[in-house]
């Protein structure tokens, strides 16, 4: 059971980095990997939907640095049902599918600090389901991207005031 969370908590340490990143880009590619472990990490503590959702996620991040739209919506949201169809366990494993839902129609249409306010909401799916699933890195992973999301948020904004305020002052000029 040790390797188990091992492999989580290797997920965890990208994901932790993939968290701290201002640029989607490296977002969405921390993340594609990440996921991949958390996939290998669901699957190995008997979440089937979480794995299946693990797994979701770490193609449509992956995809997501070069489509959005419809082209990323669409089919990843059927993908999602179809496979919740067929792994459903039990009330917290909806919480995954949930998840991706929301997650798929947000990186498809959003960037910037409201990608990151619907990435947080997904994380408290996530949290639901780990803490009632006995994930432990992916309780931790949740609880850390939860962190880490609103501290990103704070820096992007921060950034944004401080290139305002420059550019006032280079007008003033």
């Amino acid at each position: 059971m040790d390797y188990i969370q091992g492999i989580g908590f290797i997920g965890y340490v990208i994901g932790l980095w993939a968290g701290l990143q201002k640029k989607d880009d490296r977002q969405f590619l921390g993340f594609s990997v990440a996921f991949f472990f958390f996939t290998a990490h669901h699957w190995l503590l008997n979440n089937q939907m979480a794995a299946a959702s693990a797994l979701l996620i770490g193609v449509r991040m992956y995809l997501n640095r070069t489509l959005n739209g419809l082209i990323i919506a669409v089919p990843f949201s059927i993908a999602a049902c179809v496979l919740a169809y067929f792994t459903y366990q039990d009330f917290y494993s909806l919480m995954p599918l949930t998840a991706v839902l929301v997650a798929t129609i947000g990186t498809a249409y959003t960037k910037g600090i409201k990608l990151r306010v619907i990435l947080l909401s997904c994380c408290f799916c996530w949290l639901i389901h780990d803490t009632a699933k006995g994930s432990y890195a992916g309780t931790v992973q949740d609880i850390t991207n939860i962190s880490v999301y609103l501290y990103t948020i704070y820096a992007i904004k921060r950034a944004e005031r401080k290139a305002a305020a420059a550019l006032q002052l280079d007008c003033a000029a």
